[in-house]
């Protein structure tokens, strides 16, 4: 992305301001499969960091469902929050006993 030859980035980088010297590769947990973009895209299983700035994708790396609510995912890439993390069918959100802080997708 130098600004003498205004290269687009190649697919799994990003730049997320112009005139950057080299572009960004897309950071832990996104990708992205086009040439020339401001930012990555979550992987499904994964959502946008609440600190990233980026509004279209993840200039940031992105979070866990599994860290967050054990066996959880996303149904779709570049999901932008963690209440995008659902549990598969044949389960369901579970918390051991009321008042606990730990939850996890349990079978049916």
């Amino acid at each position: 992305a130098s600004s003498a030859s205004c290269e687009a980035c190649a697919a799994e980088h990003f730049a997320d301001e112009p005139g950057l010297a080299a572009c960004k590769p897309c950071p832990a947990g996104s990708e992205q499969a086009q040439r020339g973009q401001s930012a990555c895209a979550c992987q499904v299983g994964s959502f946008n960091d609440p600190a990233d700035p980026s509004e279209t994708g993840a200039t940031l790396p992105c979070l866990s469902c599994e860290s967050l609510l054990p066996g959880s995912s996303t149904l779709h890439p570049n999901s932008k929050s963690s209440n995008d993390c659902l549990c598969p069918p044949g389960t369901f959100w579970h918390r051991p006993f009321q008042g606990s802080s730990v939850a996890f997708c349990k079978p049916c």
